[in-house]
């Protein structure tokens, strides 16, 4: 419930710069421009959004549109899908999942965008830092790095003769979970196999090779990768 009211407030952020954006282009219905990485059908965090839009009277179809463009786990996609939200002249856009921010950041400089990503904003560039976003970005991240222990733990009580852990991880993402991971390990006596992907057609391979190198568990971290593997599914 935290986490449906968390993302109902970004729909609420979305909502005032929608507000601030039609007034000044004097548009009786509002352009809403949606990047996901996923589809709207299978992400989570889209249903919260649109709900608290809602809340503030933005109903699609009663004086809000809203144009979507899915890349379906596929990375590439995202700058072209970007470049055509913009060309559409949204008032703002609302990027959701992975690594979509960047994208729409490099589509426009001018056109507000919300984000809602799980990587480090201000690594990635997104913003000058947290306190003060600055540009035409502003959003939340879902970052947790500090839960890097928290989920050997967990591991460790399931499975407690695990001693060998694969990681599948984007190296392109800008978060520090790898190496808190690694960090943590060491306190639990516990080996690391880093295990590298950037696109779907990567995760099987990944698996092989967690195979070979005889993994007792897989850790995945929620982010982009949930929808790579999702996408080999």
């Amino acid at each position: 419930m935290r986490r449906r009211k968390f993302l109902a407030q970004l729909g609420g952020a979305a909502a005032l710069w929608l507000t601030a954006a039609q007034a000044q282009k004097r548009r009786a219905v509002a352009r809403l421009a949606v990047l996901l990485f996923g589809t709207a059908s299978r992400d989570t965090a889209l249903g919260p959004i649109l709900a608290g839009l809602r809340e503030l009277g933005y109903v699609e179809g009663g004086g809000l549109t809203i144009d979507y463009r899915n890349a379906e786990g596929r990375p590439e996609r995202l700058p072209g899908l970007a470049a055509e939200l913009v060309r559409a002249g949204p008032d703002i856009l609302v990027a959701i999942g992975g690594d979509v921010a960047p994208a729409a950041k490099e589509a426009t400089a001018h056109i507000p965008i919300v984000f809602l990503t799980s990587g480090d904003p201000v690594r990635a560039g997104l913003v000058a830092s947290l306190n003060r976003p600055g540009g035409n970005l502003t959003g939340v991240t879902l970052l947790a790095t500090d839960l890097a222990a928290k989920r050997l733990e967990l591991l460790i009580e399931v499975a407690p003769r695990v001693r060998r852990v694969a990681f599948l991880f984007n190296p392109d993402h800008a978060d520090d979970d790898l190496a808190e991971t690694q960090h943590a390990a060491t306190a639990f006596n516990l080996d690391v196999i880093p295990l590298a992907i950037r696109r779907p057609e990567e995760v099987e391979a990944a698996f092989r090779a967690a195979l070979e190198r005889h993994a007792d568990a897989l850790v995945v971290v929620a982010s982009r990768l949930t929808s790579l593997t999702r996408a080999r599914s």
